[in-house]
């Protein structure tokens, strides 16, 4: 297996501070020892605290990339589909994703408003379902999505099914 460069290797590691310790404790120093690179190595790519978080969102904007490219095209497939990446991610939390959530709100706002617009692109694909199907995917996809972040419980599977039978229904009409 080839080695991460040491930029993927920059962003591993400042992936891992925020979710260990929380997005505040993050210095350009810190970063740069956990990660095993030099304080000037870390700065070549990343000159500022901000530009590392920035990284974070790019990883992020590709990921979003490859989600698009693979929702369906059908209106009940795209539902199952939305609150399944949404409910597969309450079982098992992104580590990137976590670290970006936990990163907004320092103060940056080219980053919040970054990671906003990633969020609405991220659910373009919704709108084929119209503006009552997508809005009512996106909150409960939302909803399972962000449960684990406020350490409430993951509603049993038969629910979320329930309840994407019920939109699928809603679409029908």
């Amino acid at each position: 297996m080839a080695r991460p460069s040491s930029r993927d290797q920059i962003l591993d590691t400042l992936e891992q501070v925020i979710v260990d310790r929380g997005a505040v404790s993050v210095t350009l120093e810190l970063v740069a020892d956990e990660a095993g690179v030099s304080k000037g190595g870390l700065l070549y790519h990343f000159p500022t605290k901000s530009a590392m978080f920035h990284g974070l969102l790019d990883r992020c904007d590709a990921q979003i990339d490859e989600e698009i490219l693979t929702a369906p095209d059908d209106p009940a497939d795209l539902v199952r589909w939305t609150i399944g990446l949404a409910y597969g991610s309450a079982e098992r939390p992104s580590r990137l994703w976590q670290a970006v959530i936990d990163a907004s709100g320092s103060g940056d706002q080219s980053y919040d408003e970054r990671l906003v617009a990633l969020i609405e692109r991220s659910y373009e694909p919704l709108d084929r379902l119209g503006p009552i199907g997508a809005a009512h995917t996106r909150l409960v996809a939302d909803g399972l999505y962000f449960a684990p972040y406020m350490g409430t419980p993951t509603p049993a599977v038969e629910l979320v099914e329930g309840v994407i039978d019920a939109i699928i229904a809603e679409l029908a009409d």
